[in-house]
């Protein structure tokens, strides 16, 4: 029995938890596929322990002790024969320790990994929404009940999602709740396995060490991408910063929680956007620090081109009857005062190409000076008035800024109305007199 619990690598005990844990442990030291014969050994010296340990009546079944050595004297004196001692009951031979033959432990080893291969398979390949009755199924199982065998199904399962992890986040959930995988203590047997789960511990460590904010709105994002497997330019670009921060940052977590069709589809979604939207994100990209005043020279210049462009044409005055096809220039170097002695009128002088079909070149104009209206009330002020002279003859006025009365705009505007003009015009000339009115004393 000595022996058997030397397999185990414990002192001999009653105790089947503490059997049941020294074989976990001595079992996780072992490759059943190279290992074959030290693995039957082992589950040989497993099963005989927890015999011995279930049976435990007798002081007998306890493990060998040193038997003592005969007296001296005793050498001397012959022995008689057992059967000549009455009342004594020779020992029974002790049993030799079962070994399994190779091949039979061979086969069993086949079988058991067929067994957890297929399950392997069928968890893999299993839909989120079907795992919990899949694994209700494998629990079931009579070939797992071993705990030989959940082992290797835990090393074997993790090995398949290592290899594949694409969308496996429900499954790998579910089999780390049951296999505790995240314990210190768990040793993958694969080399790959066990740097696929170092990896995936340290980013799933940074995804946690994110703000709680930035979790909830990349958890939405990939949550809307399932609802959404085919999406719109728009879906994928609402998408995008959770897509870009993720896969390159953590791209084992992003792997794990969305599978790569998927994360394709999104991404020919950004692939296809609008001309326009494009040419923002192209600009928004590029970085350039202009100087302070280019920008606002720049500003100022698109500014003044949209008044520009927006603001409307300015009103000509209303043509009149014999109205000249010839627009007329800015009079203000064409209309000049003249001094006279007269006091009840104005005189202005004509000149330039307006007056150039007259018989001396000139054209004179004469604009009286309208008396103080009697009814302005002490008012005073300047009233501005402009003067349109077409080719006809005729002579046009219009207020165009007021004095503030009444009775000083009607005096201006009938003084403006009443002036003459002798000789002809190329074309309607326009003029702006101002009329002044003081309040008498």
């Amino acid at each position: 029995m000595q022996a058997i619990f030397s397999v185990l690598g414990i002192a001999p005990t009653r105790d089947t938890k503490a059997i049941r844990r020294a074989y976990a442990q001595r079992l996780k030291t072992l490759d059943q596929h190279t290992q074959a014969g030290e693995f039957e050994e082992l589950r040989s010296a497993y099963e005989t322990a927890i015999n011995w340990a279930a049976q435990a009546d007798t002081a007998d079944d306890l493990p060998d002790a040193a038997v003592p050595a005969p007296f001296a004297d005793d050498a001397a004196v012959p022995l008689a024969d057992d059967a000549a001692f009455p009342g004594h009951v020779p020992p029974e031979p002790r049993q030799p320790l079962h070994q399994v033959p190779q091949d039979a432990a061979l086969r069993s080893a086949r079988e058991r990994r067929r067994v957890v291969d297929t399950w392997v398979d069928e968890l893999m390949h299993a839909q989120p929404q079907d795992l919990p009755a899949t694994w209700k199924r494998l629990r079931a199982d009579p070939a797992l009940e071993s705990l030989d065998s959940m082992a290797d199904l835990g090393d074997r399962l993790l090995e398949g999602i290592a290899g594949q992890p694409d969308g496996q986040y429900a499954l790998y959930s579910l089999a780390q709740h049951h296999f505790h995988w995240d314990q210190a203590a768990y040793r993958p047997r694969a080399p790959h396995a066990a740097q696929w789960l170092q990896r995936y511990t340290e980013e799933r460590e940074l995804w946690e060490q994110q703000p709680r904010k930035q979790r909830l709105r990349y958890e939405r994002a990939i949550e809307r991408m399932r609802r959404h497997p085919s999406p719109s330019w728009l879906q994928a670009s609402q998408a995008e910063p959770a897509i870009h921060h993720a896969s390159r940052h953590m791209p084992l977590w992003w792997s794990l929680h969305v599978p790569a069709a998927l994360a394709r589809q999104y991404t020919q979604a950004l692939q296809s956007l609008p001309l326009l939207v494009r040419g923002i994100r192209k600009l928004r990209s590029i970085e350039v620090r202009w100087p302070k005043w280019y920008i606002w020279l720049f500003v100022g210049i698109l500014a003044h081109g949209l008044s520009q462009w927006l603001s409307p044409p300015a009103s000509s005055p209303a043509p009149s009857s014999q109205a000249s096809p010839q627009a007329a220039p800015d009079p203000a170097n064409q209309l000049r005062q003249v001094t006279t002695a007269a006091h009840d009128k104005r005189i202005y002088l004509i000149t330039g190409p307006v007056a150039a079909t007259s018989h001396n070149g000139n054209v004179l104009l004469e604009v009286p000076i309208p008396a103080y209206p009697k009814d302005a009330q002490d008012a005073q002020g300047t009233v501005q008035v402009t003067l349109t002279l077409t080719t006809g003859g005729e002579v046009q006025a219009a207020v165009t800024q007021s004095s503030g009365s009444a009775s000083l705009d009607a005096a201006a505007l009938a003084a403006a109305q009443a002036a003459q003009f002798e000789g002809k015009l190329a074309y309607a000339v326009h003029a702006r007199l101002p009329f002044a009115f003081r309040a008498p004393r």
